[in-house]
């Protein structure tokens, strides 16, 4: 009885293992302003599903902003066109290996 009660003990105090497919950093950062930008870059904690993972960016009256999308890895990275000065979104989603769904959004904002 006591190896039984030790066991449960054990397991309720193990930490659960969360291993979802997090963003752990973007190019642009999160509320940046910046005077030009390429491409955007999201870094996740994981690798990706690509087939159940991607982001779309959107302009201030959100609008979709034609940018391929390429997903690789631990990585989605879309090449922006010329974007004209104002504020932008970016809408991602993820799934990594342990197929939970995440998702999220930012905004950064590009000067004159």
């Amino acid at each position: 009885m006591k190896k039984l009660i030790l066991v449960l003990a054990l397991l309720a105090a193990a930490p659960p293992a969360f291993a979802h497919a997090r963003l752990v950093k973007s190019l642009p950062g999160a509320g940046s302003r910046i005077a030009d930008v390429d491409s955007v870059v999201l870094t996740f904690s994981e690798k990706l599903e690509p087939a159940f993972s991607g982001a779309q960016l959107v302009d201030e009256a959100e609008k979709p902003v034609a940018a391929p999308v390429a997903i690789k890895d631990d990585t989605i990275t879309f090449t922006t066109p010329d974007l004209k000065p104002g504020r932008y979104r970016v809408y991602w989603h993820s799934v990594g290996q342990d197929t939970h769904r995440m998702e999220g959004s930012f905004q950064f904002t590009v000067l004159p």
